[in-house]
């Protein structure tokens, strides 16, 4: 299968893309996936812990999951963090994201799921 690695598809709402990770104070955060591709991915969410986690940290033993298509765990780099104002809901985290040390077959795995996800969105 041929890697798209700057290939990104938007997670459909109505597929439960959720990320859960720990922070420092043991507590965890789940954050929604708005886009993924083999590289990485963008969260996003309104959870005031999020404020842990800062530009440029690495996070140990993420999960992820893309509803029926795939879950599968990881470390991850902060890119970038950025907040938003959403009218009428408050402020919303944005989180870029880099996948850390993906093993080769997970990567495949992913690339086939960003697929199945695309079909799903093209013809639903």
């Amino acid at each position: 299968m041929q890697r798209r690695s700057f290939y990104r598809v938007n997670v459909p709402h109505g597929t439960a893309g959720f990320c859960a990770l720990i922070v420092q104070n043991g507590k965890r955060i789940n954050l929604a996936i708005q886009n993924i591709s083999v590289g990485g991915v963008c969260l996003y969410g309104r959870d005031p812990l999020i404020a842990a986690l800062q530009r440029h940290q690495t996070v140990r033993q993420v999960s992820f999951s893309l509803g029926d298509y795939l879950r599968f765990e990881t470390d991850i780099f902060i890119i970038d963090r950025t907040v938003r104002l959403e009218q009428g809901k408050g402020e919303v985290t944005n989180l870029h994201i880099r996948f850390e040390n993906l093993p080769p077959r997970q990567e495949v795995a992913l690339q086939r799921s960003i697929y199945q996800l695309e079909m799903s969105v093209r013809y639903p």
